[in-house]
């Protein structure tokens, strides 16, 4: 290659599609709160500071490690914690390589690893129709509940199911290393 040239990427061939945006609960009346949840500090804002990466308890660790075990997906899954979009608690976005499943940091850990069997649930149970529900929903042609409704489709609650199954057998019922 030639000083000074620069080699491009190839273009992408397939686009990013968000799989799945998991809803935070509805709010109580008059608050920012979810009904039936403590109440969750707002979001910081680093300021240009180096951003602290959020501590990732050892339950939830072990839990992906399950996952990834017992619970295979066509593509790899990376998950990460931090910021996702307003009144969203997790959300699946795949493209050619892998599944992403991004964790609201804010979430105590039992319901950070709720909607992290969620999220992981659709990377299981993930098909082409999941594409044409996404497509057709960015082009106005669906509304939020059929979108919602085609991506929590019968093909979703057996890989819930099978999730569940592996996260109580797996992690829950394993012997407890812990140290109280």
């Amino acid at each position: 290659m030639a000083a000074g040239k620069r080699r491009q990427k190839p273009a992408r061939t397939e686009p990013v599609r968000v799989v799945c945006m998991h809803k935070r609960p509805a709010l109580a009346l008059g608050t920012s709160t979810p009904v039936g949840s403590p109440d969750r500090s707002p979001r910081s804002r680093s300021h240009g500071k180096p951003r602290k990466a959020p501590a990732v308890s050892r339950h939830v660790r072990e839990t992906v490690a399950a996952l990834r075990q017992h619970c295979p997906t066509p593509l790899p899954v990376a998950v990460k914690l931090g910021r996702v979009p307003d009144h969203v608690e997790g959300q699946t976005i795949r493209n050619a390589r892998q599944f992403t499943v991004r964790l609201d940091r804010t979430l105590d850990e039992s319901t950070l690893v709720n909607v992290l069997l969620h999220e992981w649930a659709h990377c299981c149970s993930w098909s082409l129709t999941h594409d044409r529900v996404y497509d057709e929903y960015e082009a106005g042609k669906l509304s939020w509940a059929e979108y919602e409704a085609g991506t929590h489709d019968g093909a979703f609650g057996l890989a819930f199911a099978k999730v569940y199954v592996a996260y109580s057998t797996q992690v829950l019922s394993a012997p407890a290393t812990r140290k109280k």
